[in-house]
């Protein structure tokens, strides 16, 4: 008889569970993918802004977790890595820019609906109640992105970005300067905006005109710039951003004790935000299956 699969979720952590699992149970094994949209990849997603591809999701990975250099290693692609520019970001607060101060790592001192359609709440409950339970607690955030081009002569300031501190009079939470990280020229110059925190609906509610509108005003009030954009991409990313409260650790634990033998879940709701921590979560879920009791 042959062995049969399915991966729900075609994000990075979908993608990687699927090859994985296809690495564990060999080639006449059958194993399919779904994913409710219309593309695969979840928040990695790159389109065209001024006639240059840009990144609209994640858009980098931290070298210092090993997950994902060692898979494109395994892939072939570890010479297509591409290496910031080094420059550091900045931070705004009391209205007015900061360094990010030394010894700190990112500033710190040294979703059920992506498978509406699928499988649905009653279906989860049904399998895994327990598990079920748990994972409805986990909450997330939205957000929205508002990738611009900007004309390349234009004086944006020698860093990689700068991070919103709470409570300043700007819309927006953080600012990526993509063209100076990425050390990359040309005729325009590629910068992006995140709106959106938790508790708010700033992502879901506000046309693409109201954010980009507030990305130009949030430019002026930062860098003291009148920025025309000679292009703009609005991508709304809803219920994407996991927030680990207190205990989430437990609550994770109490996730995947309810599992039956031939299921595990993988995914950033649970083990961290980020394409590194996605791929090796999904690593650790093929891993932990039973792959005997698959029929």
């Amino acid at each position: 008889m042959t062995r049969a699969y399915c991966v729900v979720g075609g994000g990075i952590s979908g993608l990687t569970a699927a090859y994985r699992l296809r690495l564990a149970v060999g080639d006449d094994a059958t194993i399919v993918l779904f994913e409710p949209g219309d593309r695969l990849g979840g928040i990695l997603r790159t389109e065209r802004v001024g006639g240059r591809p840009m990144d609209l999701g994640a858009e980098a990975f931290i070298l210092r977790r090993p997950e994902l250099p060692a898979l494109l290693a395994e892939l072939g692609l570890a010479e297509r890595q591409r290496v910031s520019a080094g420059l550091r970001p900045l931070i705004y607060s009391e209205r007015t820019l900061h360094p990010v101060p030394a010894g700190t790592v990112a500033g710190i001192p040294s979703s059920a609906q992506s498978v509406a359609g699928l499988v649905d709440d009653a279906t989860v409950a049904r399998i895994a109640p327990d598990t079920a339970a748990a994972a409805g607690r986990v909450e997330s955030a939205s957000s929205a992105v508002v990738a611009l081009a900007v004309p390349g002569d234009t004086p944006l300031p020698d860093c990689s970005g700068v991070l919103v501190a709470s409570g300043e009079p700007l819309r927006s939470k953080a600012i990526t300067l993509s063209s100076r990280k990425w050390d990359s020229g040309g005729d325009v110059q590629l910068l992006r905006l995140s709106f959106g925190r938790f508790g708010d609906d700033v992502a879901a509610a506000s046309s693409d005109e109201q954010l980009v509108g507030w990305a130009v005003d949030d430019l002026a009030t930062v860098f003291g710039l009148t920025v025309e954009p000679v292009d703009a991409r609005v991508q709304r990313w809803i219920d994407a951003m996991p927030q680990y409260g207190p205990g989430h650790a437990d609550l994770v634990a109490r996730v995947r004790a309810g599992l039956p033998a031939a299921l595990a879940v993988a995914g950033s709701y649970l083990d961290g935000i980020g394409v590194p921590a996605c791929v090796g979560a999904a690593g650790r879920a093929v891993e932990a299956l039973d792959l005997t009791v698959a029929r």
